[in-house]
Formats: structure tokens, C-alpha cells, sequence
């Protein structure tokens, strides 16, 4: 399965699943989004197993089954690597550039998924012009759950800066 064929693919839910098809190894899915993104960001064998409690061979087994499961996974990262080595820089989804100035790729990663993750937050909230939030009141003694909704000026005022995929509100 490519990383972006199915979206609704709950990549952190599937890393669970690899784990007790593959290694018999039970999981939550806390454990595996540390999995996931520690392969993405460059942990490395050496702490990958350490996150698995496993030997150093069963993670080596379980990355490439990791990497067969999520090819785009394994494009991405080889494909950021070759930039970041060639001396380039890499463009978020909203097209902006991030030079690079290290060598080590796993930073531009960072930059790549957390710059586009927050490209697309900044965008949502430019395109949408009216914010849903719900809050708990109490009518008659009894807690419900209510929507509330905001324009733009009211949203705006409350917004106090967009951090990577969340708004950070006042």
C-alpha cells in the first residue's frame, strides 16, 4: 500500500497491526505514532529496537517490513536525503523553501511534515471563515454539550498564532 493511496488509512493504527501480525508483539497506539515518527525523523536501528524492547535483528525485520507496508514512507525519506546531500532545499506543500545547511536529512524531514502540516492549518483558516467549537454549559442542572460559532473578526481576535497543525487560542 502506498503511504497516500487510502487517506483513510490510520497509519499509527496499521504500525500496531505490523506489530502482532509480524512479531507477536502487543502495542497501543501512543507507542507506535513514537514508532512512526521516529522512523521518519531518523532514530535509527539502534533506537528503534530500543523502542521495541527487541533485539537489534527484529528491528531491522520489522523496518523493512515497516518500509514494504509504507513505500511512500521510504520515497520520502530517500528522496529528502538525496536533496539534503545535493545541497538543495526541500518546498512544504504551501511552496516554501527551506534551505538546507546540515546534513543530517531527518531535520529536513521535520521541516518538510511540520512546515506543510502547518501550511495547510494557515490555509484552512484563511478559507474558512467561520470556526465551530463546541463547550459544555449547564441548562436545567443538566450538562450539554452546545456549538458555538465565531466570524471572522470574533476568530481572529481569539487566534493567537497557528502552530504547526493547531491553532493556539486566547
Amino acid at each position: 500500500m502506498e503511504f497516500n493511496e487510502d487517506p483513510l488509512v490510520d497509519i499509527h493504527q496499521r504500525t500496531v497491526d505490523i506489530f502482532a501480525e509480524n512479531f507477536n508483539l502487543q502495542m497501543e497506539r501512543g507507542d507506535s505514532k513514537d514508532i512512526t515518527f521516529g522512523i521518519v525523523y531518523g532514530l535509527g536501528l539502534k533506537g528503534l529496537a530500543a523502542k521495541m524492547g527487541r533485539p537489534l535483528a527484529e528491528a531491522t525485520k520489522f523496518l523493512a517490513k515497516y518500509y514494504e507496508t509504507f513505500k511512500g514512507v521510504k520515497s520520502l525519506i530517500d528522496k529528502v536525503r538525496a536533496i539534503v546531500e545535493g545541497g538543495g532545499f526541500i518546498r512544504t506543500i504551501g511552496k516554501r523553501k527551506f534551505y538546507l545547511r546540515e546534513t543530517r536529512s531527518y531535520k529536513y524531514m521535520n521541516y518538510l511534515i511540520q512546515g506543510s502540516s502547518s501550511d495547510q492549518t494557515k490555509s484552512a483558516l484563511v478559507k474558512h471563515g467561520t470556526i465551530v467549537t463546541e463547550k459544555i454549559v449547564s441548562v436545567q442542572g443538566e450538562q450539554i454539550k452546545v456549538k458555538e460559532y465565531k466570524t471572522d473578526s470574533e476568530y481572529c481576535d481569539d487566534l493567537m498564532f497557528p502552530l504547526h497543525d493547531e491553532g493556539v487560542f486566547s
